[in-house]
C-alpha cells in the first residue's frame, strides 16, 4: 500500500524513524527541485500526454532523491546511534570485531595465568621425578576404570575452557550488531573458508574440499538470538555459572566412582552383563528422591541448583554456540589454532602478534567491504582499532599481500592463491559431477 521507504506506512525504519523530531523529518522529506513553469493550456491530446510524461518522470525522480536522503539520514542514526550494522561482513570478521568490543568487559589477570603456568612446570618437574621404572606402569590398585575415568579427566582439563558468560556476550553483540543482516554463505562460500584453514593451518595432510555447512545457505543465524537469551542479570550469571557446577558434579561422580561402581558390579551374570529389569532398578535408585543428601551422588546433584529457567537457557546458548547453531566457536577454536587468540583465565585475548597471524579470508573482507576506503560511513560497524591495526600492518600489491615490515616478501601469494582456488573448485565440481551425474545416472 506503499511505493517508497520515507512513507508512514512503511515499516523498515519506523524505529528509526521516532528518533526524529518532526522539523527533521519534514527538512529531510522536503522537495529540493523547483517546479516547473505553467505551459500554454491549449494543447492536443497528443502535447497533453507528452506533458503528463514528463511530469511524472520528474515527480519519480524526485521521490527517489526523496528517499535516497532519507535513507541516508536512517542508516546514520542506526549506525551511529543503535549501533547497528546496514550491511555484515563474514563471520571470522564479526567475531574479531566482538572480541575487541566487549574485552573492557572482561578483564583478564595476567598474574593468575603466570602461577598457573608455574603450577603446571611444577607438575612437570614432578613428572620428571618419577623413576623411570614406574613409567607405563599402573598402580597395582588402580583398576582399568579408574584409569580410563582419570585419562577423561585430564583430557577434559588440557581442551580450551571459555567462559561461558563471555560467549554469551557474544552471542548477544553479534546478534543486536550483525543478527539482521548476516547472511550464510553458499556452500561453496563455506568449503573455501575451511579449506584456506585446514590448508594453512591444519596438520591433517589428508583433507579435502568436502566441508559441508551444517547451516542453511542464505539463512539469518543470528536474527533473533537476543531475543532468546535471557536479559536479567541475575538470570545471566546462573546461566553462565552452569559449565562450573556441571564440572564440579562431573568432578564429584569420578571422584566417587568406586564407591558408585561397587553395588552395580555386583549385578548381573559373570559377564558383567546386566538386563533390562536390573539396569531400571539401578537407576531408579540412583535418581530416586530417597537418595541420601550425604551420599556422593547426592551431594553432587544437590550443589548444582539447577533452575529449570536457567537450565534451559544453558542448553539453548549450548546449541546457538554448536555448527549448528551458529558456528561461532568453531570460528574461536580456528582463531586458536592460527594463534590469533589466546586464552586465558577462561577469556579469549588477542595474542601480541595477532595482525600477522590472519589469513586471507580476512584481509579480502576488508579490502572489499569494510576497509577506510571501501567503507567510509562505518556501515559495517567494524571495530576501528581492529581496521587500523590491519591496515596499518598490512600492504596490499598487485600481485599479493605483505606485511609492513617486510613490504617485498609476499606472505598471500595471489597467483598461488588463484590457482589453489582453481584447483579447489575443480574438486568441488568432480565431486557434484560424480555425485549428481556418474552416481545418479550411471553416465
Amino acid at each position: 500500500d506503499h511505493e517508497y521507504l520515507f512513507d508512514p506506512k512503511c515499516v523498515l525504519y519506523c524505529d528509526i524513524r521516532k528518533r526524529l523530531s518532526d522539523e527533521e523529518l519534514k527538512e529531510l522529506l522536503q522537495q529540493k527541485n523547483k517546479k516547473m513553469p505553467a505551459g500554454p493550456k491549449d494543447l492536443n491530446v497528443v502535447e497533453s500526454a507528452f506533458k503528463n510524461r514528463i511530469l511524472k518522470l520528474k515527480a519519480v525522480s524526485e521521490n527517489e532523491a526523496m528517499e535516497a536522503r532519507f535513507v541516508a539520514k536512517m542508516e546514520e542514526v542506526q549506525v551511529s546511534e543503535l549501533k547497528k550494522a546496514v550491511f555484515a561482513p563474514n563471520l571470522t570478521s564479526m567475531v574479531l570485531s566482538a572480541m575487541f568490543e566487549i574485552q573492557r568487559e572482561f578483564p583478564v589477570s595476567l598474574e593468575v595465568d603466570n602461577e598457573d603456568e608455574d603450577m603446571a612446570d611444577d607438575e612437570e618437574d614432578d613428572d620428571d621425578d618419577v623413576p623411570l621404572a614406574a613409567l607405563g606402569k599402573r598402580k597395582p590398585t588402580e583398576s582399568k576404570e579408574e584409569s580410563a575415568m582419570k585419562l577423561q579427566k585430564i583430557t577434559r582439563h588440557k581442551e580450551p575452557k571459555i567462559n561461558m558468560r563471555y560467549l554469551i556476550r557474544m552471542l548477544e553483540y553479534i546478534s543486536k550488531t550483525w543478527g539482521h543482516c548476516y547472511r550464510e554463505p553458499t556452500r561453496e562460500e563455506y568449503a573455501w573458508r575451511w579449506e584456506v584453514f585446514h590448508g594453512s593451518f591444519s596438520s591433517d595432510g589428508q583433507w579435502e574440499a568436502q566441508s559441508t555447512s551444517p547451516r542453511v545457505p542464505n539463512s539469518l543465524p543470528f536474527e533473533n538470538i537476543q531475543f532468546g537469551i535471557t536479559s536479567s542479570i541475575q538470570s545471566f550469571k546462573k546461566v553462565a555459572s552452569l559449565p562450573e557446577l556441571i564440572q564440579h558434579f562431573e568432578d564429584s561422580v569420578l571422584s566417587n566412582s568406586q564407591q558408585i561402581s561397587g553395588p552395580a558390579a555386583t549385578l548381573g551374570d559373570s559377564n558383567g552383563n546386566i538386563d533390562c529389569k536390573e539396569q531400571k532398578d539401578v537407576a531408579e535408585t540412583e535418581t530416586s528422591a530417597q537418595l541420601p543428601i550425604s551420599s556422593p551422588i547426592g551431594s553432587a546433584l544437590a550443589s548444582l541448583d539447577l533452575p529449570n529457567e536457567s537450565l534451559d537457557q544453558f542448553c539453548l546458548a549450548v546449541y546457538l554456540l554448536s555448527p549448528e547453531g551458529s558456528g561461532i566457536y568453531d570460528e574461536l577454536l580456528a582463531l586458536l589454532k592460527m594463534e590469533v587468540v589466546d586464552v586465558r583465565s577462561g577469556i579469549p585475548i588477542l595474542t601480541p602478534d595477532w595482525f600477522s597471524k590472519v589469513d586471507i579470508i580476512v584481509l579480502d573482507d576488508m579490502d572489499s567491504a569494510w576497509s577506510s576506503d571501501a567503507d567510509p560511513d562505518g556501515k559495517y560497524c567494524i571495530n576501528e582499532e581492529l581496521r587500523d591495526t590491519l591496515e596499518e600492518q598490512w600492504i596490499k600489491h598487485d600481485y599479493g599481500w605483505a606485511l609492513a615490515d617486510d613490504p617485498k616478501e609476499l606472505i598471500f601469494d595471489f597467483a598461488i592463491l588463484d590457482e589453489w582456488r582453481e584447483t579447489f573448485e575443480g574438486r568441488l565440481e568432480e565431486k557434484a559431477n560424480f555425485q549428481e551425474g556418474i552416481g545418479r545416472f550411471g553416465l
